[in-house]
């Protein structure tokens, strides 16, 4: 029986583009949906992109499940 303390990264939400736009810095509270926002008029794509970019999963929780991973992109398949 502790008390507790719950901090809100939610404002935290600045994106920060490096030099070269090769890097980002990306706080807290950054979400994929922004990060790709960011980086489309830059020519630039993330790392990864997935499903649950458009329901406000952070950037930050996608490195530490070890989401990422550049995707392939692939031409039509043929049977």
């Amino acid at each position: 029986d502790r008390d507790i303390v719950i901090i809100s990264t939610l404002r935290q939400d600045k994106i920060q583009v490096l030099s070269e736009y090769n890097q980002v810095i990306a706080f807290p509270g950054s979400t994929l949906w922004h990060l790709e926002k960011v980086l489309k008029p830059l020519g630039r794509e993330p790392h990864s992109v997935i499903g649950s970019s458009c329901i406000g999963a952070s950037v930050i929780g996608g490195i530490c499940n070890n989401s990422g991973g550049a995707l392939v992109r692939r031409g039509p398949a043929y049977t």
